[in-house]
């Protein structure tokens, strides 16, 4: 009755690797659900300064994955540790490079422990099926996130490797995404419904020249906004183009603006 494409169509393998169907709340998939989900978690958790913030943001990390049930929800792990060292420390470059300004070891020792952890337990209950899916080949999401869009990503640049095939240039490279996704045992029946990763289609629409040109324009804009974190800004919107497609799209693009909102929290005035 709402949308009149895009419809979700897997209600059926959610039952049978989740035993329910999945919330969908008033959007065409359960995935949106899980990516506004851990864009919102992440939010809080940059900005919050309760002491107890840690067991909260766990715990509705285990409340998403209960009643989500998606893999997307695990990412909220590196965006926590990417919030803690390089947000919150104010970590930059050379002070890796050059061991300046020590973090505090104790802390985030613990944070690692209890992640991985949490993690694990995670990987090996509630998502143990889903992830025995991925590993076999016999997950279709996986497929056309992760594993397809690599290869398109690959075999693109290599047939326009400087300037790429321009912006939502798909049809260009039609051939090689329907071979792509018939590598790897999938057949889709037209080119917009392929590669839904925001990196690959990154790749694939400007190339290696187009794309240094791009990151120095972003790069430059990030400065006149006179916001620092550059290594948080980067690791943030790179864990959310794993979750993305739709380069051209207003919600990729407002969840990147998102990042920079909360880079800009904790960028002093005269930085």
């Amino acid at each position: 009755m709402v949308f009149r494409w895009g419809l979700y169509e897997s209600d059926l393998r959610d039952l049978y690797t989740y035993g329910q169907i999945r919330p969908k709340l008033f959007t065409s998939e359960p995935s949106h659900v899980a990516k506004f989900y851990i864009l919102s978690l992440f939010v809080w958790f940059a900005l919050s300064e309760s002491k107890k913030r840690y067991f909260i943001y766990l715990f509705f990390i285990g409340a998403g994955l209960i009643l989500i049930r998606s893999p997307i929800i695990t990412l909220s792990i590196p965006l926590a540790l990417a919030v803690e060292i390089f947000l919150r420390n104010g970590f930059n470059l050379n002070d890796i490079l050059n061991n300046r300004k020590p973090l505090r070891r104790g802390s985030l020792a613990i944070l690692i422990v209890i992640s991985v952890l949490f993690l694990s337990i995670a990987l090996n209950t509630i998502l143990a099926f889903r992830v025995h899916t991925m590993i076999t080949g016999a997950d279709a999401s996986f497929a056309n996130r992760i594993i397809g869009p690599a290869l398109i990503a690959f075999d693109t640049i290599k047939e326009y490797p400087f300037w790429g095939t321009g912006i939502t240039g798909k049809e260009a490279v039609a051939e090689i995404i329907f071979n792509a996704y018939w590598r790897i045992g999938y057949k889709i029946s037209r080119v917009h419904d392929a590669n839904t990763n925001f990196l690959s289609l990154f790749i694939s629409y400007y190339g290696v020249l187009g794309g240094l040109l791009f990151i120095a324009g972003f790069r430059s804009l990030v400065k006149r906004l006179e916001l620092g974190k550059g290594i948080f800004i980067t690791l943030a919107i790179l864990l959310f183009s794993q979750t993305m497609g739709a380069f051209v799209g207003l919600r990729t693009w407002g969840y990147i603006f998102i990042v920079l909102l909360v880079a800009s929290h904790y960028t002093p005035v005269n930085e």
